[in-house]
């Protein structure tokens, strides 16, 4: 799996991640899912058992979201976000073939709900199926009534990145940029591009930007640093580097920097 690697997914407020540990962002579309179905799953038995699978999901206690999310299920199997939130969480424990049951159960639901196709297009892109979460992203995308469509032009490009697809993460995250020029996740996937394409400058002016909406980790210090070691800032590469160690000790840019200067 890819160490720069991690898609997001609007969900009730909450961008769940798989793989890199990208700066975090919450969505506005708050219960939005259901909302676009015209009320269809408002009353349904599952939603409590959804919303507490989601909560404990933010807080990393994966058995138990895993145990309110088999729950939801088992109250209303006509609910597609209680099939989408378990897939979800089989993802996370790496059990890709019940997380694409899931899935698919869901979208065989309603099949045109466009939280439920970014998050399929999540799975796909992780499972290195770039076309086929393609497909997905791009019904996200479509839907007339999905607003934050920033969320999976970026999901786009940072599977396009992925696979080695520099052009197409090129052209969807700054379509993403455009819809929402502030959005931290796009920002940050373009200073890593630009890295990539050795267009330095541009990594530099994606990094200011970036960090007037988010704040550093050990990936944007990385960058930051290769960045600096071309263009020769020597007061920015020190800075970069001594945030890095003395923040992020235990991390694995520290761990590179490190064997960096050994050599």
């Amino acid at each position: 799996m890819n160490k720069y690697f991690k898609i997001f997914i609007s969900l009730t407020a909450l961008l769940l991640v798989a793989c890199e540990s990208n700066p975090t962002y919450e969505g506005k579309s708050g219960k939005k899912e259901i909302a676009l179905e015209s009320g269809k799953y408002d009353d349904s038995p599952a939603n409590v058992f959804i919303n507490l699978a989601i909560v404990y999901l933010r807080k990393n206690q994966i058995e138990t979201a895993l145990q309110y999310a088999e729950r939801a299920v088992d109250k209303d199997s006509s609910n597609p976000n209680g099939h989408n939130i378990l897939a979800l969480i089989h993802q996370r424990l790496g059990q890709y073939k019940k997380s694409e049951v899931g899935f698919r159960r869901a979208l065989s639901i309603s099949p045109n709900n466009p939280y439920i196709n970014n998050t399929y297009g999540g799975l796909l892109c992780e499972l290195d199926m770039f076309d086929k979460s393609l497909i997905h992203f791009n019904k996200t995308i479509d839907h007339p009534l999905y607003s934050e469509k920033w969320i999976p032009q970026t999901n786009i490009g940072i599977c396009a990145l992925r696979v080695g697809k520099l052009e197409t993460a090129q052209d969807y995250l700054r379509k993403a940029l455009q819809n929402n020029g502030k959005f931290p996740i796009a920002l940050y996937n373009m200073i890593k591009l630009s890295v990539l394409q050795e267009n330095y400058l541009s990594a530099r002016a994606y990094l200011q930007r970036y960090l007037e909406v988010g704040t550093h980790n050990p990936q944007t210090l990385w960058w930051g640093i290769k960045t600096e070691q071309k263009l020769g800032d020597r007061d920015r590469l020190e800075s970069f580097k001594l945030l890095l160690r003395v923040k992020y000790p235990d991390s694995e840019e520290a761990k590179l920097l490190e064997a960096e200067q050994e050599k």
